[in-house]
C-alpha cells in the first residue's frame, strides 16, 4: 500500500494452510512540506546602484536560492525573478513564492552637502516657544537630467518644518541649491527630527538636531 496519512498500520496474512497471522503495528508519521514565504525589506522596483534584501523564514535546515546562494537572506541588485527552496529538519522540501525585482535605468539624483562630519543638519538653539532656521544645501548629481522637488517634509512635522513657499525647487544638472528648515522648541533640551527629500527612486532621510535653551526663572524669595 501507499500511505499518505499519519497513523498506525498492520497487515493480516493467511497462509496456504489457512493460518492467520497479524503483524506488529507500524506507526507512520507524515510531515507536511514546508511553505516558505520570501519577503523583501523594501520595494522591489529599484534603481541602478540600489539593492533589496530578500529573506526566507528562519528555522529550516537548508536553503537554496534560485541564485545558487545557500543563506537565509540574499542581497540582490540585478533584475530577475527570485525564489528559495528549503529543506526542514525532517527532510521535507518546499519551494517559496516568487518575487520579481525590477531595475529602473536611472539613479537617485539628490546629494546633501553636509558641513559637519556627523552628517547632521544643525539648527541654531532657540528659546522655548521661539523658532530658528538654517539653510540646507543639496546638489543634483545627474549630468543630464533636471531634479525637480515639489515638497520636502519633516518626519515628525511638529518640532521642525520646511516652509512650502520655497517650492518647487528646480536644479539643473550638477547644480547646487539651498532650502530652509526651521525648528521650534517646546521645552529646553534636545530637539530631534528628520526631513524627507523625495528623489527619483528612494527618498533621502536627513537628521535634524537643535536645542531649546534653558528657561530663566526670575523672582525673589523672602
Amino acid at each position: 500500500i501507499v500511505v499518505r496519512k499519519s497513523g498506525t498500520y498492520t497487515v493480516t496474512t493467511v497462509d496456504t494452510g489457512g493460518c492467520i497471522k497479524k503483524s506488529a503495528p507500524y506507526t507512520v508519521t507524515i510531515h507536511p512540506n514546508p511553505t516558505p514565504t520570501v519577503t523583501a525589506n523594501a520595494k522591489t522596483r529599484i534603481c541602478l546602484d540600489e539593492t533589496v534584501t530578500l529573506s526566507a523564514p528562519p528555522g529550516y535546515a537548508k536553503y537554496k536560492w534560485s541564485t545558487g546562494d545557500e543563506t537565509q537572506t540574499i542581497v540582490v541588485s540585478a533584475e530577475g525573478t527570485y525564489y528559495v527552496t528549503v529543506i526542514d529538519v525532517n527532510g521535507c522540501v518546499g519551494i517559496s513564492n516568487k518575487i520579481d525585482v525590477v531595475v529602473l535605468n536611472t539613479r537617485n539624483k539628490v546629494e546633501v552637502i553636509y558641513t559637519t562630519v556627523d552628517r547632521v543638519i544643525t539648527v541654531p538653539s532657540m528659546a522655548v516657544g521661539a523658532m530658528e532656521c538654517t539653510d540646507v544645501t543639496i546638489k543634483n548629481k545627474s549630468e543630464d537630467e533636471n531634479l525637480v522637488i515639489q515638497r520636502i517634509s519633516a518626519l515628525g512635522n511638529v518640532l521642525c518644518s520646511v516652509p512650502v513657499t520655497q517650492f518647487p525647487l528646480i536644479l539643473r544638472p550638477l547644480s547646487i541649491q539651498t532650502f530652509r528648515v526651521c525648528c521650534s522648541a517646546i521645552d529646553s533640551g534636545l530637539v530631534l527630527d528628520s526631513i524627507i527629500i523625495p528623489d527619483t527612486c528612494s527618498p533621502t532621510i536627513v537628521p535634524v538636531v537643535s536645542r531649546g535653551l534653558p528657561i530663566a526663572l526670575n523672582g525673589s524669595s523672602k
